[in-house]
């Protein structure tokens, strides 16, 4: 296990590498409350608390849970949340299919997607940008196409306060 932590003036990031979690898209192998092979990033002066949940998962044993209780107005233009690169599934390029589904109570939720290559990135598209309150679990679903070059990242955004929980991420090829 390889845990790196990075300061920044503004973020705080941190991810738990182990390879045969692959690539854990239901968040089901963890250590100490992360996902392992997720990259989860905060803000260092809003008090959040990125934890799995056990209670109501919508797949699996857990769900990935955000919880962000106190964030001044002026810190909302930043984010708590976590991303991943997918070079091994999708290199290559071609069309994938994305879906997971989401639940959320009071914060404002976007989640990204966009083709990336060693040099640059593509163009991202947003698949969601979701501010209501979701009770029950609500699955979202896009597809996207990305040049031979690339490969595909997932970014989940959470800003302001209030709770979100992501579970069952799937990327499917579909051509």
């Amino acid at each position: 296990m390889l845990t790196s932590c990075i300061f920044t003036a503004c973020l705080h990031t941190q991810i738990q590498r182990q390879a045969s979690a692959g690539d854990n898209l239901g968040f089901e192998i963890a250590e100490q409350g992360l996902p392992y092979n997720w990259i989860m990033y905060k803000p260092p002066y809003c008090n959040h608390n990125i934890s799995l949940d056990t209670l109501r998962p919508k797949e699996g044993k857990q769900s990935l849970h955000f919880d962000i209780s106190t964030c001044t107005e002026q810190h909302h233009v930043n984010f708590t949340g976590f991303t991943n690169e997918f070079m091994e599934l999708t290199q290559g390029g071609g069309a994938y299919r994305i879906s997971f589904w989401l639940r959320n109570e009071g914060a404002q939720v976007r989640a990204k997607l966009s083709g990336v290559r060693a040099k640059g990135e593509g163009a991202q598209a947003v698949i969601i940008e979701e501010n209501s309150t979701l009770a029950e679990w609500k699955q979202f679903q896009t597809e996207v196409t990305i040049d031979a070059d690339m490969w595909l990242r997932f970014e989940l955004q959470v800003r302001g306060e209030g709770s979100c929980w992501i579970d069952d991420v799937k990327i499917e090829k579909i051509n």
